[in-house]
């Protein structure tokens, strides 16, 4: 039993002067119960014998200016001690907390509490509890259930989320790769999303900014770039940097390195194969923006640089069975000249019929990946840069926008996100025969 004096109470109620009386009963309560945290007791009893004994400091000190003045006529009264009684256990043995017992034991207690009450009794009892206990969701829940008659429709309701597949919202990369599979603008994207933000889904893609966070990850940083109003120069070292730096975030490198880790204690050395080149183009669209200088944009020299993966014979990409193309090779080579000997057999068909198989066994990747066709391909899409996606008003500032447009289309772990292009030379059954892989 917890024993304090009227005074001491007092002097808790004191603490909060000039606030409401209801104020300072849940000051002296929470204060007191937090005093004898450690003692077992009923708090509801507590707060009741509490609240009556602020309520009498209210009628006393209007009484008396000075209720805590010595010479006060409630001095003595103020000087008794009040007695906070304990919890009042049921004689035997301890009741176990539900929560705590078995599923049997657990039906054998629901039995008894359930007596012969009927369903509806019971739930309009459980629902009284809870609110008493400030679960307001499970009352407000059993409500509607038993009283409103909404026990279908919530049981289906509950059915159909639980079967419901999660809902898979857009990452930032992946949000990116949209937008560039789309070939939309941001303007365009903002108001993709500001379509399902009015249909209560915000959560489906994120916001441009962190979209564009993204992209400004797949090229190096300012320093790198070297911009003027007719050319634009990066550090070899920083796009070689960049672009190691992307491929080793893609998912399936990521796994092919733990898999080497684990059956090999020693440092992993990793060795890009790169090619590049330069190609030039003409016809482009001329505007009329200042320079200093005579200059025209219609016609353009682009250097590409490109990561090679070992990953079509000659175009495929694939590795290539060299014994097997020597041989189809120079059986194509006959036939040729058994049936056009009034044609004398080019130049270029004689380097790959007659000496293909021996330049293929120096490369140190498939031929198909050393083409010009990533190169080639670039072209149309520097003229769509240029149109969509470039700024107009300056030079240098529509030459970083493209070069950030190029850096970002073909970023690699960008690119393993994107939608795959459909192969146009899917090898034959012939060509199988050449292939190793």
């Amino acid at each position: 039993m917890a024993h304090l004096t009227r005074r001491e109470v007092f002097a808790i109620f004191s603490e909060k002067a000039g606030s409401s009386t209801t104020i300072k009963i849940s000051h002296v309560t929470e204060t007191i119960l937090r005093r004898f945290s450690s003692q077992d007791k009923d708090e509801e009893e507590w707060a009741e014998i509490l609240r009556r004994l602020c309520y009498e400091f209210v009628r006393r000190a209007k009484k008396s200016m000075r209720l805590d003045d010595p010479k006060s006529s409630h001095s003595a009264w103020l000087d008794e001690k009040i007695h906070l009684p304990p919890i009042k256990l049921p004689p035997g043995r301890p009741t176990s907390d539900f929560d705590s017992l078995t599923e049997d034991r657990k039906r054998k207690r629901a039995k008894v509490l359930g007596g012969e009450s009927s369903a509806n009794e019971l739930a309009y009892a459980a629902m009284i509890k809870a609110r008493s206990e400030g679960r307001k969701d499970i009352a407000h829940l059993l409500c509607e259930i038993f009283q409103n008659g909404k026990a279908q429709q919530i049981s289906e309701a509950y059915l159909n989320e639980i079967k419901r597949e999660p809902v898979r919202v857009f990452t930032a990369n992946e949000a990116l790769a949209l937008m560039l599979n789309m070939d939309i603008s941001r303007d365009s994207y903002q108001s993709l999303r500001n379509e399902l933000v009015k249909r209560n889904h915000p959560e489906l893609l994120p916001p441009y900014k962190a979209v564009h966070d993204a992209s400004e990850k797949c090229s190096p940083s300012d320093s790198a770039f070297t911009l003027t109003e007719s050319a634009v120069q990066i550090n070899i070292q920083a796009l070689l940097d960049i672009t190691l730096a992307r491929m080793l975030e893609i998912d399936d490198v990521k796994k092919a390195l733990l898999q080497s880790e684990s059956s090999d204690s020693t440092t992993i050395h990793l060795e890009m194969v790169c090619k590049w080149g330069f190609d030039g183009s003409s016809g482009h669209s001329r505007y009329k923006q200042k320079t200093t200088g005579e200059m025209t944009d219609g016609s353009i020299f682009l250097s590409c640089f490109a990561p090679l993966r070992l990953t079509k014979v000659l175009a495929c990409g694939r590795t290539i069975n060299l014994p097997a193309f020597k041989e189809y090779c120079l059986k194509t080579a006959e036939m040729y000249v058994s049936k056009y000997q009034w044609y004398f057999m080019p130049q270029s068909v004689h380097k790959m019929l007659i000496h293909g198989s021996d330049i293929l066994k120096e490369f140190p990747v498939p031929a198909g990946t050393l083409t010009e066709e990533a190169q080639e391909s670039r072209n149309k899409d520097l003229r769509r840069f240029r149109e969509a996606h470039a700024r107009k008003f300056s030079r240098e500032a529509a030459n970083k926008d493209i070069v950030k447009r190029f850096l970002t289309t073909s970023d690699p772990l960008i690119s393993s996100i994107r939608q795959p292009q459909v192969n146009s030379l899917l090898p034959t059954k012939e060509m199988k025969t050449l292939l190793l892989d």
